[in-house]
């Protein structure tokens, strides 16, 4: 691998890991974020369940646009519905439509994330050994996933406040964008793998 393969490899590992962090952070304070944020158990319910379905959503909208671009393409356009999303949680008033276009953007923007994830390592990196290659990236990302709730519950308990944490997950989909384009942009300009 080319000193342009291996920096699009660290670009797409800090991605996807920031990916996680922010993923799991969100997911796991939801609840409680919404809770803080004055709606009741069955509004957060009928918005938490909106993700499902979005993902589901995002996932068939991909299967139609990868026909016609390329998953790099697809991914740096995707990627920033999350940062779109937590602003909006971050910045505007804790309207319930706010709340709903937010889980419903997350969950579509996740959706395809997840098949870009998969099918931008044989596109942006190497078709060789890809099972070793996602392996080796994901190392990171799959720690991330299991200490970023625990991060977000400290920054919370120590701020008393879940705004601290909406601005780390914020933070987190910004170095997803940052580590995606940083990766389309070397993929674009590799020679050999």
């Amino acid at each position: 691998m080319t000193a342009g393969g291996k920096r699009c490899r660290w670009a797409l590992a800090l991605a996807f890991t920031a990916h996680a962090a922010a993923f799991t952070a969100f997911n796991f304070h939801l609840y409680p974020l919404l809770m803080e944020r004055g709606f009741d158990a069955g509004a957060i319910v009928v918005a938490m369940a909106l993700i499902g379905p979005a993902q589901v959503g995002g996932r068939i909208a991909v299967t139609l646009l990868a026909r016609r671009s390329s998953m790099r393409a697809i991914g740096s356009i995707v990627v920033l519905g999350f940062p779109v999303a937590f602003a909006a949680l971050a910045f505007l008033p804790p309207r319930y439509p706010v709340i709903l276009l937010v889980t419903v953007l997350y969950g579509a923007a996740n959706g395809i994330l997840t098949i870009v994830r998969g099918a931008a390592v044989p596109e942006m990196l190497t078709k060789e050994s890809y099972g070793a290659v996602m392996g080796a990236m994901n190392i990171p990302a799959t720690v991330t996933r299991a200490f970023a709730p625990l991060a977000a519950a400290a920054l919370r308990s120590t701020s008393q406040s879940y705004d601290p944490v909406i601005l780390a997950i914020l933070a987190g989909s910004v170095t997803l964008v940052a580590g995606f384009w940083l990766a389309a942009a070397l993929s674009r300009h590799r020679t050999s793998d």
